[in-house]
């Protein structure tokens, strides 16, 4: 966590399913995260081959393990058209509305957006911010 309540995940060389289903199963036994959880991936040194039905399995499971947290708002930092079209499809496989999902290719971007959902999630500092 390096910026307002933010985590940062950096992903490099090449990524497969396996690995993200590991990173998840990690992730769930995590104790003490904040129930509206911030996250931004650097997806922009990462390879990765996946198929419709991989984003699929990818999207549900990452809906079942942070199932117990209020929000979670996710940015990917993209840079390459393979990588932006999954993190597209991505962001639109999902049936909870307290996920939201954006792609960016720009960090700044990315950081401004997330920024925006923590004031949106936090009423005091939206008050504060008038």
């Amino acid at each position: 966590m390096r910026d307002s309540g933010i985590f940062y995940v950096d992903f490099s060389d090449t990524v497969t399913v396996e690995d993200i289903k590991n990173y998840l199963f990690e992730f769930a036994r995590l104790d003490n995260l904040p129930k509206n959880i911030y996250l931004l991936y650097d997806l922009t040194e990462v390879d990765m081959n996946l198929e419709l039905v991989d984003i699929s399995f990818i999207s549900k499971l990452a809906e079942k393990v942070t199932s117990s947290y209020k929000t979670i708002r996710t940015a990917f930092l993209v840079d390459k058209p393979k990588i932006t079209a999954y993190s597209i499809l991505f962001n639109v496989d999902t049936s909870s509305e307290k996920i939201l999902r954006n792609a960016f290719s720009t960090e700044e971007a990315a950081l401004k957006w997330l920024k925006q959902q923590v004031s949106y999630n936090n009423p005091a500092k939206r008050i504060l911010e008038l």
